[in-house]
């Protein structure tokens, strides 16, 4: 399994649970180098509906700041009601919570690790929405 399929997933869902946000989903935009190649990342996480809206954009910022730590820029986040469909797969439900990962733009090697890391994490994989 790739080590960028789980380091993202298990991030999603690391900060606590509140209630009333209104942001419910933010879209991530960015590049960034892994082991010499370059990845191109578009990604949607939705909130769990219990989820303050603090909370929830602080693992946003977190997720959108991880490709810095990798050699790229910042990603670019989009809050919104949301997140996109349709999307490549949905990983749903992720470590006993209601958030779920939407992902875009992948490539077909990276999308067949997904279910994987996405099962690994608690969560039920849906290959489009």
């Amino acid at each position: 399994m790739k080590l960028m399929s789980v380091i993202p997933m298990a991030l999603l869902v690391m900060l606590p649970l509140a209630s009333n946000a209104a942001d419910k989903a933010c879209l991530i935009e960015g590049k960034f180098s892994f082991m010499g190649q370059t990845i191109h990342s578009k990604d949607c996480v939705q909130s769990d509906p219990k989820e303050s809206e603090a909370a929830f954009k602080g693992s946003c910022e977190a997720l959108a700041n991880m490709s810095v730590q990798m050699g790229g820029e910042a990603g670019k986040i989009d809050y919104m009601e949301q997140c996109p469909l349709p999307a490549q797969g949905v990983c749903k439900g992720m470590m006993g919570t209601k958030r779920d990962a939407y992902y875009y733009a992948r490539s077909e090697s990276d999308l067949s690790t997904l279910p994987a890391s996405c099962g690994q994490l608690g969560g039920t994989w849906s290959s489009a929405d």
